[in-house]
């Protein structure tokens, strides 16, 4: 797998969504290092996409190298973009909090960054982040609790459009979603792929955090390639033998 990986990596070195995908299936065989070294290449393809910068801080938070962690995030403040109220500010703000928690070594406040956020999720028993390789896919998510209670999250241009044009212009291609309480019995998540106008698969990555913010917090990553429309397909079951 790691040489097909790698073959495909050059072979589209100057194509960021392909080079996404790749980075992708890298993380879910933790092979973090290798897609350290792809979102580095992205980051020179996409220079002004805020998700180039976000990925890029991640995975220097799941390696636990701090230093670089702030010196990305803060390179990305001194170069004019805001953390502002949408989807990629949202998953940014958490990870700041998560790694100003972490980073112990570190007393400085000059290179670190505080967030001071009292409505954000420093602890949550799931939290979920949901990723895609390019900005035209559409689908629905749909969460399903124990009482089979539903709740959608759209992201398609006939029904959300602003939100589309948003990602488009900021470059950012990514949700979060968090449960508090994973109550007794299985949660379900789907997904219904609508289409991303291309020949080519769309790749999702999808991050679960057990225990979110806690001494015991764990992550597991998947990846999915969807292509087939129209078809609810289930991603995930949580339940709560899994904290």
């Amino acid at each position: 797998m790691l040489k097909v990986l790698s073959d495909f990596e050059n072979f589209a070195a100057n194509n960021p969504e392909d080079l996404k995908g790749i980075a992708y299936k890298y993380q879910e065989l933790d092979e973090q290092e290798k897609a350290l070294s792809v979102y580095k290449k992205i980051i020179e393809l996409r220079p002004n996409y805020l998700q180039s910068y976000r990925d890029l801080a991640n995975t220097f938070l799941i390696l636990k190298e701090y230093r670089n962690l702030w010196l990305a995030y803060n390179y990305f403040l001194n170069k004019g973009y805001k953390i502002e109220d949408n989807d990629i500010s949202e998953i940014m703000t958490s990870e700041i909090i998560a790694a100003y928690n972490l980073d112990k070594e570190d007393q400085s406040s000059r290179r670190k960054i505080k967030v001071n956020n009292p409505n954000k999720n420093i602890e949550s028993d799931v939290r979920i982040v949901f990723e895609w390789n390019t900005s035209e896919a559409e689908f629905i998510l749909e969460f399903v609790n124990p009482n089979l209670l539903t709740y959608t999250a759209e992201n398609s241009s006939n029904n959300n459009n602003d939100l589309i044009i948003d990602q488009k212009k900021k470059g950012y291609t990514s949700k979060e979603i968090f449960i508090e309480d994973l109550k007794e019995g299985p949660w379900q998540v789907n997904l219904t792929y609508l289409g991303n106008k291309q020949y080519s698969p769309t790749i999702f990555k999808v991050t679960t955090y057990y225990n979110w913010g806690r001494p015991n917090q764990r992550e597991k990553i998947d990846v999915f390639d969807f292509n087939l429309q129209n078809i609810k397909m289930e991603l995930l079951k949580l339940n709560r033998r899994f904290l």
